[in-house]
């Protein structure tokens, strides 16, 4: 008979290899996961340092090419404006350093901007449309391209283009009615202008510099507004003007549409106007100048650095 001892001993012999076995078990098992952790985690350091390095290359390539295109920008344009009046009318939010960058350039291009106009927000705020509306009814402009039953920010933005903008056969625009309509919407704070210019006068080319693209948390409402009132004033500057150019900085990654997006849906407008993506960049620069020429032979497109917008053709010149 087995006496109680003897269970004793057995249970206690049972419990020890038990507890050897997973000491054991867990040990080796350890080991191997320490090892396999410690290799992927070699490996993806190893792949970051050469996504790294490759970042870095491509970053430093991208540098010598903006620095290349910076120096050739003012042989690029030379002469392909000479003669040429231009107006610039900038959107609430363009960038001063981007239209400095653009009147040397177009300066370079040989030629004069004659009009440094920028809009307010309250011009692209649909609050002011009765005011606009009863505003532009106290005002008599000859060649205004706007319908009399648009709303009052598009009769506004009409009779503004029909001062700024000015076709090379067509009869001067008085300098008493570009003063008088001037006069009056900056009187009612939605367009300023600026003194870059000893005086105002229509440009035979006109550019319309858009600010950046909106945030992906912006109203949509206040968005579509304003663009409205950007592609209305490029078509406008189109019928007044010999052409005209909608010119915007370049995308920032995950931003909302922006106003070459909207342009591009506008109802025959690429067929007539142009636009340019990249106006922050000397490579949309160089491109505004050569959209600016091939307007003048009646050619339109979409320009710049996005898929699809190559750069306008060289022959187009004055």
């Amino acid at each position: 008979m087995i006496d109680f001892r003897y269970h004793v001993v057995s249970i206690v012999a049972v419990f020890l290899a038990l507890a050897l076995g997973l000491f054991l078990g867990s040990t080796t098992l350890q080991d191997a996961v320490v090892h396999s952790l410690k290799n992927n985690t070699d490996r993806v350091t190893r792949e970051n340092k050469s996504l790294d390095a490759q970042v870095s290359a491509l970053e430093a390539h991208a540098r010598l090419a903006t620095d290349f295109d910076k120096e050739l920008l003012p042989y690029a344009v030379s002469g392909r404006l000479n003669g040429q009046q231009i107006t610039v009318v900038s959107a609430p939010g363009a960038s001063d350093s981007v239209r400095k960058q653009l009147f040397t350039t177009l300066q370079e291009a040989g030629a004069t901007v004659t009009a440094d106009i920028r809009l307010q927000s309250s011009l692209m705020d649909p609050k002011q449309g009765a005011f606009l509306r009863s505003l532009s009814q106290h005002l008599n402009v000859a060649g205004d391209p706007a319908q009399p039953t648009a709303d009052g920010a598009a009769l506004a933005v009409g009779q503004l283009a029909a001062v700024l903008g000015q076709r090379p056969a067509a009869r001067d625009v008085t300098p008493a009615t570009i003063d008088t309509v001037l006069s009056t919407y900056k009187a009612a704070k939605v367009v300023s202008v600026a003194n870059t210019t000893p005086t105002t006068r229509p440009g035979t080319l006109a550019v319309v510099l858009a600010g950046p693209a909106p945030s992906t948390g912006a109203d949509p409402a206040a968005t579509t507004a304003e663009h409205t009132v950007l592609v209305e004033m490029l078509r406008d500057l189109d019928v007044t003007a010999a052409g005209a150019v909608l010119a915007a900085p370049v995308p920032t990654p995950g931003s909302g549409p922006d106003v070459l997006s909207f342009a591009a849906n506008a109802n025959g407008l690429i067929h007539a106007a142009a636009t340019v993506t990249g106006i922050d960049t000397p490579q949309g620069l160089i491109a505004t100048v050569f959209a600016l020429a091939a307007q003048l032979d009646g050619v339109s497109g979409q320009y710049g650095l996005r898929p699809g917008e190559p750069l306008p053709s060289a022959s187009s010149t004055p």
